[in-house]
């Protein structure tokens, strides 16, 4: 277990064979939020206390911190988390994505099911051929509009005449105190591009 407190002892003899141990890693009023700064130190504390011991049968992990240097190796860990993370954000955009309301999505079809039966609620009227083309035009429609406002992401500002323009800027910036009543001096003049302040 970390060391939080600097009165805890280093360790702690419950009964015969039995012991709490205290690895000192990082400061002692550290936050949890903080902790994943620590394992390396952490591991290696663990590490160390159990190369001085004899022999072990069981290693009892208090809180997660003692459980993943129990388990896994550091770096394994980092790649796992960052996996999974990875994971998660695909995941949610392929979700996501899939709920477009464009016909070949799932989202597509739940907006055609719900149109044909908002037309079925207001118009009962009509017959199955006249709700069923509504339908196919509203859907087409989105799913075109839809199909559309991803393209313009890509070539519109191309064709409006808004691309970003990329300065080479070689800036020298010796005074950046500003609230202190210094004077920004930016000399720009080696650049290639305009410079342009707001």
């Amino acid at each position: 277990m970390r060391k939080w407190n600097p009165s805890l002892p280093r360790e702690v003899h419950l009964e015969p064979g039995v012991e709490i141990v205290y690895i000192e890693a990082g400061d002692y009023d550290l936050a949890k939020e903080r902790l994943p700064e620590i394992i390396d130190q952490f591991t290696m504390g663990v590490e160390a206390d159990l190369r001085g011991r004899k022999s072990i049968d069981i290693i009892h992990a208090n809180y997660w911190l003692s459980g993943i240097v129990g388990v896994i190796p550091d770096n394994l860990f980092w790649i796992l988390a960052n996996s999974f993370y990875w994971i998660f954000w695909l995941n949610l955009m392929v979700g996501l994505t899939n709920a477009l309301p464009a016909i070949p999505l799932d989202g597509g079809f739940i907006f055609a099911d719900g149109i044909t039966g908002a037309l079925e609620k207001f118009k009962s009227g009509m017959t199955e051929e006249t709700k069923e083309g509504i339908v196919d035009r509203v859907v087409s429609f989105l799913a075109i509009t839809v199909l559309f406002l991803i393209i313009w992401q890509l070539v519109g500002p191309r064709i409006v005449g808004t691309e970003t323009v990329t300065l080479d800027a070689d800036i020298d910036a010796s005074m950046t105190k500003g609230w202190s009543g210094d004077v920004f001096e930016f000399d720009a003049s080696n650049s290639d591009g305009d410079f342009v302040t707001y």
